[in-house]
C-alpha cells in the first residue's frame, strides 16, 4: 500500500483539489465561488454530490449531510479517479438490494479511500454486492459494509489485482456462496482493528496474501464447505485476533490449503465436522490441484486454541505436510468421535511432521484420543517440552517422537520415554490451574507453586528444547525464571 499511503500524505500536507460549494463549483473561501483556497471540499449529500466528488478527484472530500442520511443510489457508482471520501460517520449509501454500490475497474489503476460511511444493501449476479475492485488500490477506514448479497462470491467487497487495506470497520451480515464477507483474489489484503461478524459464505475467502491485525472474526457461516471464519489459499498472517463462533463443515474457524502463521490469536468455540478450531488441508487428498509450493504449511505460537467442537480434530484438524505449534494452549476442545484437541491425518504429498514444543494441551474430551489422534501413513509427531493432559492415540503407520522434557498427566500413551520426561504425572502433581487470562491477550493454564512442571527443564537444556533464544512463554514472559525452564505454555515466576 505504499503508493496510497503517500497520495494520502501529499493530499493532507498540500491539499488534493480546490475548494468547492455544494454543487461542485470552485470555490472561494466561503465555498459559494471565486477562486478561494481553502483545502475542503463539500458536497451536496446525494448520490450525485458523490459523483462529482469522484470526478473533480483528490480530496478529502466531505458531504453536506444534515445528520444521519441515507442515500439510496440509482446505480453502480463507478470510481475512475484518485480520491478520498468521507461521510463523517453520516453517509450511508443503499442499494436497495438491487445494484452495486462502488465499482473499482477501468485502464488505468487508481487510489481510492473511503472513510467513515456506510455501504448497505448491495447486490451483485457476479462478485462484489457491495464493492467491486479490480485492479486499484482501495483503503476502507471507519467503514461498515452491511446487507450486501451476491449470487456468486463476495458479498460485501471483491478485490483482485490491487491491494485493500481495512482499518477500524465493520463487514457484517453480508451473504455470498463464498467470501460473504470479503473475497480477495490477489495481490495484498491488510484487516486491522476491524469487525467481521455474521456473514453468510464465511468471513474471508482470501487467495492472495492477507494479514488480519487487532481484529475479530464472529459468527461467521461458511457454505461452501470450508473456512466459516477465513478460507485461505495463499498466504495468511493473524496476528492479536480473535477467531470465535463461527461455523463450516471443515475449519469451523479457519481452513488452510496455503500458507497460515498465528500469533498471539484466539481460536475459540467455533463448529465443525473436522477441524473445530483450525483445518490444515492436503488439496490433492480430495482430488485438488497442487497448485501452491506451501501448501497446507501451518504455524501457531503464542495463542489458545479453546472450546471448539467438532466430530474430529475439535482443536486443530491436520493434513498438512508440516505443521509447528509452539508456546500455545490447547484447552477444552470437544470431538464427539476422535482427537479432542488434534488429529494429524495422512497426506498423500509425502510423510508428515508435525513438531510440538512448549504447549499446555489440556481439559480436552473425545471417546478416543482426548489429547490426539495419529493415524494414516507414517505423520510423525515430535514433541519438546510440552504439557499433555489426556490421552494419544498413534494408529497405522503414525509415531510418536519425544525429544524429551515433556509431561504426561495421568497416563503414558504419548510416547514420552525419554529419561528426562514425566509419564504417569497424576493431575494433583501437574496442579494446572483453570484457563483464565493470565497476562497478555490470551487465555492460559497456570501451574500451581507445587506443580511439578516448575524447574523440570535445566538451564544448561533449555536452548535445546525452546523454538527461540532468547526464549519467551506464551504471555511472553522471559524464559526461565527461577532455576530452570518450565515445560508448557507458561513459565512461572517464582514467588518473592
Amino acid at each position: 500500500m505504499k503508493r496510497l499511503a503517500f497520495f494520502i500524505g501529499v493530499c493532507l500536507c498540500s491539499g488534493c483539489g480546490d475548494s468547492t460549494d455544494a454543487t461542485g463549483g470552485v470555490g472561494g473561501t466561503s465555498g459559494a465561488g471565486g477562486t478561494g483556497g481553502i483545502n475542503l471540499n463539500v458536497w451536496s449529500c446525494t448520490e450525485q454530490g458523490v459523483r462529482d466528488a469522484i470526478t473533480f478527484g483528490g480530496g478529502p472530500h466531505t458531504f453536506a449531510c444534515d445528520g444521519p442520511t441515507v442515500v439510496t443510489t440509482d446505480a453502480p457508482i463507478i470510481i475512475d479517479n484518485d480520491v478520498i471520501l468521507d461521510g463523517e460517520g453520516n453517509l450511508t449509501l443503499d442499494g436497495n438490494d438491487d445494484h452495486r454500490i462502488f465499482i473499482l475497474t477501468g485502464s488505468r489503476r487508481v487510489v481510492v479511500v473511503l472513510r467513515n460511511m456506510t455501504i448497505a444493501r448491495g447486490y451483485a449476479e457476479a462478485l462484489g454486492g457491495g464493492i467491486f475492485n479490480y485492479g486499484s488500490d482501495l483503503l476502507l477506514e471507519g467503514c461498515t459494509i452491511v446487507d450486501n448479497k451476491s449470487d456468486d462470491g463476495a458479498g460485501g467487497i471483491y478485490s483482485s489485482e490491487g491491494a485493500l487495506e481495512i482499518v477500524n470497520s465493520t463487514i457484517s451480515r453480508n451473504e455470498a456462496q463464498y467470501g460473504g464477507g470479503i473475497l480477495c483474489g490477489g495481490e495484498e489484503l491488510t484487516i486491522f482493528g476491524t469487525s467481521i461478524t455474521e456473514n453468510l459464505g464465511g468471513g474471508i475467502d482470501n487467495a492472495g496474501a492477507l494479514l488480519v491485525l487487532g481484529s475479530t472474526i464472529t459468527g461467521n457461516v461458511g457454505t461452501f464447505g470450508g473456512g466459516g471464519g477465513i478460507f485461505n489459499s495463499g498466504d495468511l498472517a493473524v496476528h492479536s485476533s480473535v477467531i470465535s463462533g463461527n461455523e463450516d463443515f471443515r475449519g469451523g474457524g479457519v481452513f488452510n490449503a496455503g500458507a497460515l502463521s498465528m500469533f498471539e490469536t484466539t481460536v475459540e468455540a467455533n463448529t465443525a465436522e473436522e477441524g473445530g478450531g483450525i483445518y490444515a488441508y492436503d488439496a490433492s487428498r480430495f482430488g485438488g490441484d497442487l497448485w501452491l509450493s506451501e501448501l497446507g504449511l501451518i504455524e501457531v505460537a503464542y495463542s489458545t486454541i479453546s472450546n471448539n467442537n467438532a466430530e474430529r480434530g475439535a482443536g486443530i484438524y491436520g493434513i498438512a505436510l508440516r505443521m509447528t505449534v509452539w508456546n500455545s494452549t490447547i484447552s477444552g476442545n470437544v470431538a464427539s468421535e476422535e482427537g479432542g484437541a488434534l488429529y494429524v491425518g495422512a497426506t498423500t504429498l509425502g510423510a508428515s511432521t508435525i513438531y510440538l514444543t512448549q504447549n499446555t494441551i489440556a481439559d480436552n474430551a473425545a471417546p478416543l484420543g482426548s489429547a490426539l489422534v495419529a493415524s494414516g501413513d507414517a505423520p510423525t509427531l515430535r514433541f519438546s517440552g510440552n504439557v499433555v493432559s489426556g490421552e494419544c492415540i498413534a494408529q497405522d503407520a503414525a509415531m510418536f517422537d519425544s525429544r524429551g522434557y515433556n509431561i504426561e498427566s495421568p497416563g503414558e500413551s504419548c510416547g514420552f520415554i525419554e529419561p528426562s520426561d514425566a509419564p504417569n504425572t497424576t493431575s494433583e502433581q501437574l496442579g494446572l490451574g483453570p484457563l483464565q487470562n493470565n497476562g497478555r491477550e490470551t487465555e492460559t493454564h497456570l501451574p500451581g507453586v507445587d506443580s511439578i512442571a516448575i524447574d523440570l527443564i535445566p538451564v544448561e537444556e533449555c536452548a535445546n528444547v525452546l523454538p527461540v533464544q532468547p526464549a519467551y512463554d506464551q504471555r511472553v514472559i522471559e524464559r526461565p525464571q527461577g532455576a530452570g525452564c518450565d515445560p508448557g505454555s507458561v513459565e512461572v515466576i517464582p514467588e518473592p
